[in-house]
């Protein structure tokens, strides 16, 4: 583990695994909490790291430490589910040489009710002798040669989404220095440009990226639904939606795509247009690549959900009726889909009685 003024959160952190791992190593990059005496009751094995803005220096100094046949790390502010711990321990049971790096499950982001809203898979554990090496600066990535073996043990992330000025700042730093982004560097920095309302310069890198870039996967998916996002806040909706369409060049269509593009059609309220995208997301929901990300709400809550609007606005209101109920088996307590029910049975009221 890298930590830096982690305090509140190591110590569940550390409790989540303590007994699954064999020994813990903490490398803090600058603390001036209570992180190092909360890591001291875990373990020996805590080192100090000047960090010098590249996360996958700090990352192998960290691995370079480990002395077990296999290295597993987290975050801080990442807990290990029960289910996920009883899961672990099988797996420890049945690992041999032929299992060189297993993927978990991350759910890193969820809404106000606790539903899993993005998630993905990552490499967690990685047999030693592979010799795994962390690659860019920022959202770095472990770069190594072996088939990964997918389990569905889970990672929880706990820390809330916030939006700051690191990462970019880490980026402008690299390159003031004269380097060069990678392919994934440049859609990574064209989104840390987007999340700082740089819009401009984002979609100059995003789209710079997309036309670099020579094998289609979902890196590429990625950067067109941030590009159309940027595009949005512009209210360039038909840029948005050509944005969106590039991903059906090369790739199934997934889920994500094909409910951004309908909202698009409604931001132009061509609902007829915007129904087609949505009823398509709901035909394909179980077509998605486990090893990517996914934006989980996408797959069922959000057509269904717009599809209700849609349908409102088209004059139809038992569809409109119907597909937010689907919404609401999704997420009962949403407050938006709640108001809309009311709505739409009013209005059903209304029709039925002429008043």
């Amino acid at each position: 583990m890298i930590v830096k003024n982690e305090e509140k959160y190591l110590g569940d952190c550390l409790n989540s695994v303590k007994d699954l791992v064999d020994e813990i190593i903490i490398v803090d990059t600058g603390s001036t909490d209570n992180t190092e005496e909360i890591a001291s009751e875990y373990t020996n094995n805590i080192y100090f790291y000047e960090f010098d803005d590249d996360f996958s220096k700090a990352r192998n100094y960290s691995f370079s430490k480990a002395t077990k046949e296999y290295v597993f790390w987290l975050d801080a502010d990442d807990v290990m589910s029960d289910e996920g711990r009883k899961k672990f321990k099988e797996l420890k049971n049945r690992l041999d040489n032929e299992i060189g790096v297993v993927a978990m499950k991350y759910n890193c982001i969820f809404d106000e009710e606790g539903n899993v809203v993005f998630s993905l898979y990552k490499e967690r554990l990685i047999r030693r002798e592979l010799k795994p090496r962390w690659i860019e600066p920022v959202h770095e990535y472990i770069d190594v040669d072996a088939d990964i073996y997918k389990t569905d043990i889970t990672i929880l992330h706990k820390r809330k989404r916030i939006t700051d000025e690191r990462n970019l700042k880490i980026y402008r730093k690299f390159l003031y220095q004269g380097n060069e982004l990678s392919e994934r560097g440049t859609m990574y920095y064209g989104i840390e440009l987007l999340n700082n309302d740089l819009i401009q310069e984002a979609i100059f890198y995003l789209d710079k990226f997309l036309k670099m870039k020579t094998v289609w996967d979902s890196d590429c998916e990625l950067a067109c639904l941030e590009l159309s996002a940027c595009y949005t806040k512009l209210h360039e909706y038909d840029k948005a939606i050509k944005s969106l369409l590039q991903c059906f060049e090369k790739c199934v269509p997934r889920a994500e795509v094909c409910c951004e593009i309908g909202n698009g059609f409604i931001y132009k309220k061509d609902y007829d247009v915007a129904v087609f995208w949505f009823e398509l997301a709901v035909a394909m929901k179980k077509i998605k690549d486990d090893f990517s990300f996914v934006l989980d709400m996408y797959l069922d809550f959000i057509p269904n959900y717009q599809l209700g609007i849609c349908h409102y606005f088209l004059g139809d209101i038992e569809r409109a009726i119907y597909y937010n109920d689907e919404a609401l088996k999704i997420k009962p307590n949403n407050i938006n889909a709640k108001k809309n029910d009311t709505l739409y049975k009013k209005m059903q009221e209304r029709i039925a009685t002429g008043k």
